[in-house]
């Protein structure tokens, strides 16, 4: 027989007698005490793990950088006597293993990098100068040098005819110039989203001119890691570029050698009395090709880009043409100027995201200095997953101090 919990009943007739009140208000006192002292003490042990976790990310990145002569250990004021640290290095890795607590290790890992990254990628925009018209926002690096690919990275580059993310495309100039182009002219494969998921490669290499069609619907690109597009030719920016995912898109634009940088003021798309020859210009061709950048497209489209919102970076060696008004996520270095056009809006380096040079690496690119840990990630993000706190494993961790 199955032996039912007592019954507790309460006659109405008690509710408006004042013992029965005093002890109903002590005892809903009385659960809402527990509840918040519940609720602190849960609070407290989520705080106490998290600066844990603080605490041997900042052990961890300072014992690598260390390791490699970068005096990683001069911005904290004090080790811990309770912590321990175990560093391994390999030729492409740093393995870091932190006990702050008895019991409890982190282990982190780091790329080796060869040197610093080139200083343009930490800055929202880099040039000799800020052209008139262009509003930056965040970090400007007024005085820089051009960053260079490596000649050997681009030797080992896929070839955009072997990616399956463009494609030739003879006709799209002469939509847009009445001579079209006298170089091969490449877009993305889809109008509206390019997946780039699985693709390996971190440098491709376009050999002409590469378009994206004007159109209201934004260029979407999935990323999973950084990828670099070295266009030997123009960038035809049509349409607005959004990428979405863990990794970031840079475009070099830059000319095969042959092509001379101008400013093309009447902008239609070839030299023209009036135009400017920029510096470094050894030969004239009709049609121009030597890395410049077009933001917005001012004819051919039948239609108004509106403002044009670019997420990747651009490192433009020729000339960077404005036909709309303009935004820049990535960072914008220049090589020359800003050419504005007819009815172009405002050009704004917004550097909504950068590069950190010291510690990370940008695909393809010359470094300098000495080697260095790059940003340490979790190994162990189980231990670290907290209620309300992003992965570890998913997140780059906090830099102790610059490399050399």
């Amino acid at each position: 027989m199955t032996r039912l919990a007592p019954t507790v009943r309460v006659h109405w007739r008690w509710l408006g007698r004042p013992m029965f009140v005093a002890v109903a208000v002590a005892f809903v006192a009385g659960m809402v005490m527990v509840h918040d002292v519940a609720s602190v003490l849960v609070r407290g042990g989520l705080l106490q793990r998290r600066l844990d976790d603080q605490k041997a990310i900042l052990l961890a990145d300072a014992a690598a950088l260390d390791a490699f002569g970068s005096g990683g250990w001069d911005n904290l004021d004090a080790a811990d006597d309770d912590a321990m640290t175990v560093v391994e290095r390999s030729a492409s890795h740093v393995h870091v293993t932190t006990r702050c607590v008895a019991g409890s290790d982190r282990r982190f890992v780091a790329p080796v990098l060869t040197g610093r990254a080139p200083a343009a990628f930490g800055s929202a925009f880099a040039a000799a100068e800020v052209p008139e018209g262009v509003e930056v926002r965040g970090r400007s690096l007024p005085r820089v040098e051009m960053p260079s690919l490596a000649g050997e990275a681009i030797a080992a580059a896929v070839l955009a005819d072997n990616s399956p993310l463009f494609r030739r495309e003879p006709a799209i100039a002469l939509q847009h110039w009445q001579a079209g182009t006298d170089a091969v002219d490449y877009v993305w494969t889809n109008r509206f989203a390019v997946r780039h998921g699985d693709l390996i490669a971190d440098l491709v290499v376009v050999p002409g001119n590469l378009w994206f069609e004007p159109g209201a619907m934004p260029c979407e690109v999935v990323l999973a890691h950084d990828l670099v597009v070295l266009v030997q030719g123009n960038v035809y920016l049509g349409r607005s570029l959004r990428v979405v995912g863990s990794g970031r898109l840079v475009f070099v634009a830059r000319g095969d050698g042959d092509a001379s940088s101008f400013a093309d003021a009447d902008g239609n798309g070839r030299w023209s009395l009036g135009d400017t020859w920029r510096a470094g210009a050894t030969s004239i061709r009709p049609l121009e090709g030597a890395g410049c950048v077009w933001l917005g497209l001012p004819s051919g489209s039948g239609q108004s880009p509106g403002q044009i919102t670019c997420d990747a970076a651009l490192v433009v060696a020729g000339e960077l043409h404005l036909a709309a008004e303009a935004v820049v996520q990535g960072p914008l270095v220049l090589g020359h100027g800003v050419t504005r056009l007819a009815g172009a809006g405002s050009l704004v380096a917004a550097g909504v995201w950068r590069f950190e040079p010291e510690r990370e690496r940008v695909p393809g690119f010359v470094t300098r200095g000495v080697a260095r840990p790059g940003l340490l990630r979790s190994c162990s993000s189980e231990s670290l997953r907290l209620p309300g706190m992003p992965t570890m494993s998913n997140e780059t961790l906090v830099v102790s101090s610059p490399g050399r």
